[in-house]
């Protein structure tokens, strides 16, 4: 009898687990929808944006005309969205990533001693290749090891590598830029490894950026930009901002940072 009833035990305990992979695997798998309520989806792509090329007439759409958006300070938890209108504070910014890259920013003078008040030094559109002083590759500079800051007495480095996502919102035809600081890298890298290994590009996702409040060993407390799936985009809507993706590209590359990547 004993033999028997541990039998039934395990037996309801292997069905108990499976039942539980399965509730995890429903609530991992994202949402499939489409991007038909999308600005730019209706307007047809950037290539159709006929009331943005009138008004610019004979000057070209570059990065500085995106609205560039940047993590609050003292741990705030609320984005700040630039409108016609002025700033609009919103706890989440929601979105399609059309394009993201790396950049390099580097002042010989410490923040703190006012360094990032004028342009840097140094700076990288590649986080590879640094232009000005020290330039040259960036994986072998100093500058880019942990503990350079502060002239090596601090934790951190003294050159500050950012990450850009570019977001498509729903009610917008260009996309906003928000610069991800170097505290926040490793959140949003975690992010887009977890896209990919599910087979979602990027682009293929709805994408919800949140503030998290927290401190570092200093006590200072600074926000965490954390990133989640809001749902997964149809083939159709993915071939659309894969297109669009490629569309972006030109704007990358076509201006250096000046350091209000960072400032921002």
């Amino acid at each position: 009898m004993a033999k028997k009833a541990q039998t039934h035990m395990a037996k309801k305990a292997q069905t108990h687990m499976a039942k539980k992979a399965q509730t995890q695997t429903e609530t991992t798998d994202l949402a499939v929808t489409n991007a038909d309520s999308y600005a730019i989806v209706r307007a047809g792509g950037m290539a159709n944006l006929a009331a943005l090329q009138a008004n610019l007439g004979d000057e070209q759409l570059g990065m500085a005309d995106l609205d560039r958006i940047g993590v609050p300070a003292g741990g705030g938890l609320q984005w700040e969205i630039p409108t016609l209108d002025g700033a609009e504070s919103v706890k989440a910014i929601e979105g399609v990533i059309v394009a993201h890259h790396s950049l390099r920013i580097y002042w010989k003078k410490d923040i703190e001693e006012g360094g990032a008040g004028g342009p840097p030094d140094c700076v990288s559109r590649d986080g590879k290749t640094g232009q000005g002083d020290p330039g040259g590759e960036c994986a072998t500079c100093p500058m880019t090891k942990w503990g350079s800051a502060k002239g090596g007495e601090g934790r951190g480095w003294a050159c500050k590598l950012i990450r850009q996502l570019f977001i498509m919102r729903k009610d917008d035809v260009l996309p906003i830029c928000v610069n991800v600081p170097p505290s926040s890298l490793t959140s949003i890298k975690q992010y887009l490894c977890g896209l990919g290994k599910k087979g979602v590009f990027f682009h293929g996702a709805i994408t919800c950026l949140t503030l998290n409040r927290t401190a570092n060993k200093d006590g200072i407390t600074y926000s965490e930009v954390v990133a989640r799936p809001a749902g997964e985009l149809d083939p159709a809507s993915a071939a659309f901002f894969a297109k669009f993706a490629d569309e972006m590209k030109p704007l990358l590359t076509e201006s250096a940072p000046d350091g209000s990547e960072y400032r921002a």
